[in-house]
């Protein structure tokens, strides 16, 4: 929100709106509107007494001073409160987020008992997290076909990228193994995909080995050996497994150096990663049929090259990899480019998605040059 709209919001959480209170309170904590202020936020969620508010002030503790006393002390009252407002209000969001407390503290049983009052009340809230209960055995008979049905509800119902990439790929698993009950290669094969989309890298080792035998397809070998590349640079050993038993041709020295790579990854120190540029990256072009390329960008260069041996010697020592992960091309005639870099958040680096209009122009001349 701009400077103004916080003005107006502060204005109202003065005359007492809970509500407003609550986001003044969640904007001075994050320096949404506003300069961030931790102790000013705290003052605010203390102003309001419903569960929310005391389970914000539990995070805000931990993330502190860890789970001492105090924290437990919030959580507590937290749970207390969640639990009222579920029966009195018949408030979904309440009855979930009482059973996210009891998830936290693996009390799956108790868990599960608010999470379908949540689905009882009309919400969606908790679709995902019964799925996850279903599908493991947690505080119920394992139940696939339960489990199946809610990871679909959550998929109508979600927009977390994280959650989708987890349901697509718990629901290939289950349309995919025939031991679920619910078999179907075809919408396994597609469940895949779209993990693999939202960056799931193990569903590659299921959508190599799906092509290579003509599961939910035909054969493809070729598509099976570039899904099974793409899988080694998620560091998947299980691809480089199947690309070595199903006789694929490959150039060894690609696959071993972009593992390598991640290995690296594990060992350098934020600073190596803040003092590098990010201009490197992997490139997975697809064209309007829908055929694959591999590709190198060099943003030095502001040139693709083909993704080959000798074109990845120049950067042998680069671990490029893991700031910049990947770029998509999905439809040349829209010209849409996505790719991940990765930023510090909270002391720690993440991979986020972007959308760059300048690249893709870039991309797309270098890549028709090419053709």
């Amino acid at each position: 929100m701009n400077s103004y709209e916080f003005k107006r919001l502060l204005d109202d959480a003065n005359s007492g709106n809970s509500n407003a209170i609550m986001k003044v309170a969640k904007a001075y904590r994050y320096g949404d509107g506003t300069e961030k202020d931790y102790d000013t936020a705290l003052g605010w969620y203390k102003k309001n007494h419903s569960g929310e508010s005391f389970y914000q002030r539990a995070m805000m503790r931990k993330e502190t001073m860890g789970t001492d006393d105090i924290y437990t002390e919030y959580l507590d009252k937290a749970l207390s409160l969640y639990k009222t407002e579920s029966v009195r209000d018949q408030d979904g969001y309440s009855s979930y987020s009482a059973g996210l407390i009891y998830l936290m503290r693996e009390d799956y049983k108790n868990a599960l008992t608010y999470f379908n009052l949540s689905f009882e009340q009309h919400t969606t809230y908790a679709s995902y997290e019964l799925a996850n209960l279903y599908f493991l055995g947690r505080g119920c008979d394992l139940d696939y076909k339960k489990a199946c049905d809610f990871y679909e509800m959550t998929l109508e119902n979600s927009q977390k990228p994280h959650v989708k990439q987890m349901t697509h790929f718990r629901l290939g698993l289950l349309r995919y193994h025939s031991k679920y009950g619910l078999k179907n290669d075809e919408r396994a094969l597609n469940h895949f995909l779209e993990a693999s989309a939202y960056g799931e890298g193990k569903a590659y080792r299921y959508l190599g080995y799906m092509s290579f035998h003509g599961q939910g397809t035909k054969i493809d070998k070729l598509q099976a050996k570039e899904y099974l590349i793409m899988g080694v640079t998620y560091g998947e050993d299980l691809c480089l497994k199947y690309l070595n038993d199903f006789q694929l041709p490959f150039d060894r020295l690609v696959i071993t150096h972009i593992h390598s790579l991640h290995e690296q990854a594990k060992n350098t120190s934020k600073q190596e990663v803040r003092d590098m540029l990010l201009n490197k990256a992997y490139v997975n072009i697809f064209d309007t049929n829908n055929h694959s390329t591999l590709f190198l960008y060099d943003d030095d260069l502001k040139q693709i090259i083909p993704f080959t041996q000798k074109a990845l010697l120049p950067y042998q020592d680069t671990p490029y990899c893991i700031l910049i992960n990947q770029i998509s091309t999905i439809d040349l005639a829209e010209g849409t480019l996505f790719y991940y870099k990765i930023i510090e958040k909270d002391n720690n680096f993440t991979f986020v998605e972007v959308t760059d209009e300048k690249l893709t122009r870039v991309l797309l001349r270098e890549y028709r040059k090419l053709k």
